[in-house]
């Protein structure tokens, strides 16, 4: 086994960088003593992989999510996992890696997905996934990908690039810090029936905001006090959880 398949998830290891010393042509031509990382500095410095690396890991990790989602779904199994009624819309998933955040936008076709990460536009197709090990194909590759995950990071590895972790951001702000701030969240599931303000729109105490249907009733989510919309989260007929953020409002 080569050193580069190696798998050692779930944890925040050194692998990549003792792959480096291996690889270095002075350590593979002998020429290495016990002073070798010393006399060659570059080997310690903290780097990201390349971006095309990047996009792939992200890609796998999205397309793992995405499985993992329509495994584990119950109700409208006819749908596909993160179905919308605006097809012109895309699904995203958000990584921060290092000190880069990475924004994966991506539609499921009849066959594959059709995906967008910054200005690069690729088309991927999940072959298989068991347990955490998945298959697909990208740029016309075939790729297997191994994932574990801890908490909110995911450690993914594959042959060519090695590892790479990515931790997983939240597509909406976190509820109870947005709580003080403004923000205005679901107080149930439930449907987003009307949107009725848009960012920039004043409002004043008691306007309404967004109507939403649960349980066959609506209920209207109103301002609180004066201010200013600075963000609409949701749209028409989009579904929403508990505690989701739908408007915030700058009331400063």
């Amino acid at each position: 086994m080569r050193c580069g398949e190696t798998v050692l998830l779930g944890v925040v290891t050194n692998k990549n960088f003792l792959i480096d010393i291996l690889d270095h042509p002075d350590f593979t031509s002998g020429k290495f003593s016990t002073h070798f990382i010393q006399q060659h500095p570059e080997l310690t410095s903290r780097k990201a992989p390349a971006e095309k690396s990047l996009h792939h890991a992200a890609i796998a990790a999205t397309l793992w999510m995405w499985h993992q989602r329509e495994t584990d779904r119950v109700l409208l199994k006819h749908l596909p996992s993160g179905w919308r009624n605006n097809f012109y819309k895309m699904q995203e998933e958000k990584f921060a890696v290092q000190d880069q955040e990475i924004t994966v936008l991506y539609r499921k076709l009849s066959e594959g997905f059709h995906m967008k990460i910054a200005d690069k536009e690729y088309f991927a197709e999940l072959f298989q996934a068991t347990g955490n090990r998945i298959t697909c194909e990208m740029e016309g590759h075939r790729k297997t990908f191994i994932i574990a995950q801890s908490a909110e990071t995911l450690f993914i590895h594959d042959d060519g690039t090695g590892s790479v972790m990515l931790k997983m951001l939240p597509r909406f702000p976190e509820a109870e810090a947005e709580k003080v701030k403004g923000g205005y969240i679901a107080p149930m599931p439930g449907e987003v029936v009307k949107v009725l303000v848009q960012p920039g729109d004043k409002v004043k105490a008691g306007d309404p905001l967004v109507i939403l249907s649960s349980m066959k009733m609506e209920n209207t989510i109103e301002a609180h006090e004066e201010g200013i919309v600075e963000e609409v989260y949701v749209e028409p007929k989009q579904f929403v959880e508990a505690e989701m953020m739908l408007v915030k409002i700058n009331s400063k």
